[in-house]
């Protein structure tokens, strides 16, 4: 993989990477802004209405105004800068692994807009992205980048959508639990502790449910260049590899993403890992 390997250091490329990261990151914000007020009013409601039934309903009453305002208002703009950072992302692909651009599904970003969002941005910490270190060709080595990709997520989904799902369960048993400490009848605990924490509760199963699906179909990537990677055929190799584009593109422009502190929190470990993984593939 010498040519991914110089491809993927350089400074344009460096460039790319680091705006899609940005415009993801943009993105996670957005998405994270959201479900953090969800989570506020959820952890208030229980608090607040052990003080006072009434405080409690003006606090179901923010919640709601605030399930429409995060789906109308914030989910659209969010969606939007994660197609932009889906299409820079692809660029990248494009330049380093030569798949082919998938203009359809991601918003194209000007290269203005690239030199402005990476103008202060430390472009090292981008380098060696994939895990390019053997001596593979193509279609091996465009393959078992393009797997790389999908293993990481895929692990980065399934972990993300399990404390989601603990989230979930705990915030509701919050709830009970104060409703029964306090002696609140279920018309209390309907109005002023389950009514708030509404929008933390359908954000989350939704979430937890959108990384569990995600989850599968990188996982399906994975066995498809898994398969290819065991023997590759070169009638197949173009197809294989554009499939597995086309799917990876699908999933970053309109799938889940995972917040940037599970990220960083992970990512010292997967990487290694995927290096592991990667050697370990192209070793007889």
């Amino acid at each position: 993989m010498p040519e991914i390997r110089a491809a993927q250091n350089a400074t344009e490329n460096l460039r790319l990477q680091a705006a899609a990261r940005r415009l993801y990151s943009r993105t996670k914000l957005l998405d994270g802004l959201g479900l953090t007020f969800s989570l506020a009013l959820a952890l208030a409601a229980p608090v607040i209405a052990s003080m006072s039934d009434r405080a409690g309903l003006w606090v179901a009453a923010l919640a709601g105004v605030w399930l429409f305002a995060s789906r109308l208002v914030l989910a659209p703009i969010a969606r939007r800068v994660q197609r932009s950072a889906a299409g820079v992302q692809d660029s990248f692909d494009a330049a380093v692994l030569g798949t082919p651009c998938g203009r359809s599904l991601a918003t194209p970003v000007s290269g203005e807009e690239i030199h402005a969002a990476t103008r202060e941005v430390d472009l090292d910490r981008y380098r060696n992205w994939y895990p390019a270190e053997s001596t593979s060709t193509w279609p091996l080595s465009v393959a078992l980048c393009q797997r790389a990709n999908a293993v990481w997520a895929r692990r980065q989904h399934r972990l993300y959508g399990r404390l989601l799902t603990g989230a979930t369960v705990a915030v509701t048993a919050l709830g009970i639990t104060v409703a029964i400490t306090n002696a609140q009848s279920l018309q209390t605990y309907l109005a002023v502790i389950l009514l708030p924490s509404l929008p933390l509760l359908l954000d989350a199963s939704e979430l937890a449910g959108a990384h569990r699906a995600a989850a599968r179909k990188r996982g399906a990537i994975e066995a498809a260049l898994d398969e290819f990677c065991r023997a590759p055929d070169p009638a197949t190799a173009s197809d294989t590899v554009s499939a597995a584009q086309r799917d990876l593109l699908e999933l970053r422009s309109r799938g889940p993403l995972v917040p940037d502190w599970l990220y960083r929190l992970v990512a010292p470990r997967y990487d290694d890992d995927m290096r592991f993984a990667a050697r370990s593939a192209t070793t007889p």
